[in-house]
């Protein structure tokens, strides 16, 4: 950049005094310029641009179900994260007056065994399958998402639980799942199914927030602006210095620079030094006192 600061002032002044030369200098002048407005433009996007996520600073994620009391409590966030089968219009509406973010949850890999939905419109061929056998995470079985027509469906409950609600996003959930299968083409396959559902939900509703949780293999898959954040639900700050932490902070610093993907954690305990430890480095922290806190607001 200096190299051609140095040439583009340089050809300035002698344009001055040779005029044999003020076209060559005028072209070099040009080319000089372009390349600092670009240098300029790169280094302004960099530090001016801001996540959707930026004005995010406190959230919660509770799934059980509503009353006013929890309503009114949500209204002490920036952002939820809610089972939108608790919600109807109007209360995305009160929360979104008080600059409340209300994303609404979605489970992408399993099928749950509650969701008589989704259990009641599925066909045998979306289940997903590894020799033979139904692939199965609990009581949960799991959906293919290489077959369009599982994808369809999950976009259908997107459209009809989350969006016709007005909220302002959706939260992805069990795509740790997709390693119940063998390391290889099989898990591959399923992740190129998942960028699918990415896309098509990004294309059908471009400045939704989308929120992926966990699936770390899989972010780095994502393209700039497909993800607005990943979640690091069950974080201990006690583990920072373990390599399996240390190649994951890694690979999310580099999908935060190079795909503006921001980092949100979620921890069970170890409270301090979580919240130190992610506040360090800028992520997004919550905190709840175990896992049942995730469906009992006390």
């Amino acid at each position: 950049m200096r190299s051609t600061l140095f040439t583009y002032c340089a050809c300035a002044l002698r344009s001055n005094n040779e005029k044999n030369l003020g076209k060559g200098c005028s072209v070099m002048k040009m080319k000089g310029l372009l390349v600092v407005l670009i240098m300029l433009g790169v280094i302004l996007y960099f530090f001016l641009y801001r996540s959707p996520l930026s004005k995010v600073d406190t959230y919660r994620i509770y799934y059980g179900p509503m009353d006013e009391a929890v309503l009114d409590k949500m209204k002490a966030y920036d952002m939820v994260i809610v089972e939108a089968l608790h919600f109807d219009p109007e209360m995305v509406k009160r929360l979104q007056e008080a600059n409340v973010k209300v994303i609404g949850y979605i489970s992408v890999a399993e099928i749950g065994s509650w969701d008589a939905e989704i259990l009641g419109e599925i066909q045998s061929s979306d289940y997903l399958y590894q020799a033979g056998a139904q692939v199965i995470n609990g009581s949960n079985p799991l959906g293919d998402l290489t077959k369009a027509r599982y994808r369809d469906l999950l976009l259908h409950i997107v459209d009809k639980r989350i969006m016709a609600l007005g909220m302002d996003g959706v939260f992805f959930d069990t795509l740790d799942s997709i390693n119940l299968l063998e390391a290889g083409q099989a898990r591959i396959n399923q992740a190129l199914g998942y960028y699918d559902l990415v896309s098509e939900i990004r294309k059908k509703w471009p400045d939704t927030l989308l929120i992926q949780n966990r699936g770390f293999e899989y972010v780095e898959l994502m393209d700039r602006g497909m993800i607005d954040a990943v979640l690091w639900e069950n974080f201990s700050g006690e583990r920072v210095g373990e390599s399996s932490y240390l190649k994951r902070i890694k690979m999310l610093k580099t999908v935060y620079f190079t795909k503006n993907i921001r980092t949100m954690i979620l921890a069970y305990k170890d409270e301090g030094v979580s919240r130190e430890a992610s506040l360090k480095r800028g992520w997004l922290f919550s905190f709840l006192d175990g896992q049942e806190a995730l469906t009992d607001w006390k």
